[in-house]
């Protein structure tokens, strides 16, 4: 049996949508562990996407950095976003603007201008990843979170 990203990551999403988030974790984690899937930005948006998870405890999430023990996903949904982004780092993942539309519209949904903010600081310190015109229009649907996050761009990262 063989797996790659491309297949992990729709079977993940799926199983996301069904409401398993807690088998999608166990995925992922098979996935980069024992079958040594090269993780892609692809199979991180597809659980960034869907975050927060509701789950029943904190999950693993192995990372293939030797020497490290891996991270925890948390069961708190306002320590997952982190967690995920801290994986996808130390996995040397180098996400796409989707990702970061993907996350600016997880942040916009819950009206949370200060976690957009670091993480638009955090796309463009750690992966010089900048959000584009599509992920401005995302980000433009919450005039209060927008006002903030244009603020943080103009006087931080630009």
């Amino acid at each position: 049996l063989t797996l790659d990203a491309a297949s992990v990551a729709a079977v993940l999403r799926g199983l996301l949508h069904a409401g398993h988030p807690t088998r999608a974790v166990e995925l992922l984690a098979l996935a980069l562990g024992p079958f040594c899937v090269r993780p892609t930005p692809a199979l991180f948006n597809a659980l960034l996407a869907r975050l927060p998870l509701h789950l029943p405890s904190a999950s693993p999430l192995p990372c293939l950095v030797p020497g490290h023990q891996g991270f925890v996903l948390p069961a708190d949904p306002h320590a997952q976003l982190p967690a995920v982004l801290r994986a996808m780092r130390m996995v040397r993942v180098v996400p796409d603007r989707r990702s970061l539309e993907i996350v600016a519209r997880a942040c916009c949904r819950v009206n949370n201008a200060d976690a957009l903010c670091e993480a638009l600081r955090f796309f463009a310190s750690e992966w010089r990843v900048l959000p584009d015109e599509r992920c401005w229009r995302v980000i433009g649907a919450w005039p209060e979170v927008h006002r903030a996050a244009r603020a943080v761009f103009e006087r931080e990262i630009t």
